[in-house]
């Protein structure tokens, strides 16, 4: 029987898929590339709900109105070459757009971070909980911290402990600080130990630190030495630091 001058397709094909399967790690890349599909093309509208792209060298790829829920291709390698236009995702927390979004707004000062949010938006890029509580973060009073909480709740997106301890944290006085706390629990977000280290120190006085120490314990948060050097700050004279400074030392040891 004489042999063909070319392998048959099919023969071809086994043949890549046998040398992909023969190494320890199987590509989304070397699978897309033994099927031979244009990944500038054949992803574009289809369904990759739940294959795992996390790690994956995405570049090129146009996954344009695509499903890519649990995929994880937010940990996938990809560039500026790689569409995501349309596409449905998990949530904006796993866009890898978003992750970029909020990973440039960590190096810029507040008016920039208000333009690059609103670039990406107009780009389809959707804000998420991280994006909202940086901008917030990087306002320069409570007034702008507030309205972008406003903002933030409008597009339905809810906040974090992260979001109420940097909202707590731009109160100019206890009194709005305490407001916040109470709208914080109000939408059932547990406080943790930067929240309480924050209320702790917006404290007018001495008793006002301890109630707010307290509370801490109240809700099982544990202190850290943050929370007890803050404390002891607050004294308003030596007799009462070393008082405090002996209540420390003995919850250190319980």
């Amino acid at each position: 029987m004489n042999k063909p001058d070319q392998p048959l397709p099919l023969e071809g094909l086994l043949k890549q898929l046998e040398a992909i399967f023969s190494n320890e790690v199987v590509t989304f890349g070397a699978l897309t590339k033994a099927a031979n599909l244009d990944p500038s093309r054949d992803f574009r509208g289809i369904s990759l709900n739940g294959v795992p792209l996390s790690n994956e060298d995405i570049r090129g790829f146009d996954f344009t109105g695509s499903d890519l829920r649990g995929t994880n291709v937010h940990r996938a390698r990809w560039d500026d070459t790689t569409r995501f236009d349309g596409a449905l995702f998990d949530g904006p927390s796993v866009d890898p757009r978003t992750i970029e979004l909020n990973r440039k707004l960590r190096a810029v000062r507040f008016l920039e971070a208000e333009r690059l949010v609103d670039r990406f938006r107009s780009q389809g890029i959707r804000p998420d909980v991280v994006t909202f509580s940086t901008l917030i973060s990087k306002a320069p009073n409570l007034t702008q911290a507030e309205h972008l909480f406003s903002e933030m709740q409008r597009q339905g997106i809810n906040p974090n402990e992260f979001t109420f301890s940097t909202l707590i944290s731009k109160a100019p006085d206890s009194a709005s600080a305490e407001r916040w706390f109470n709208e914080m629990q109000r939408q059932g977000v547990k406080p943790n130990e930067v929240t309480f280290n924050t209320l702790i120190s917006k404290a007018p006085d001495s008793a006002s630190a301890e109630r707010w120490f307290n509370e801490m314990q109240y809700q099982g948060v544990k202190p850290n030495e943050v929370t007890f050097n803050t404390l002891i700050s607050k004294a308003p004279d030596p007799a009462s630091a070393e008082s405090l400074l002996s209540k420390v030392q003995r919850l250190k040891h319980n």
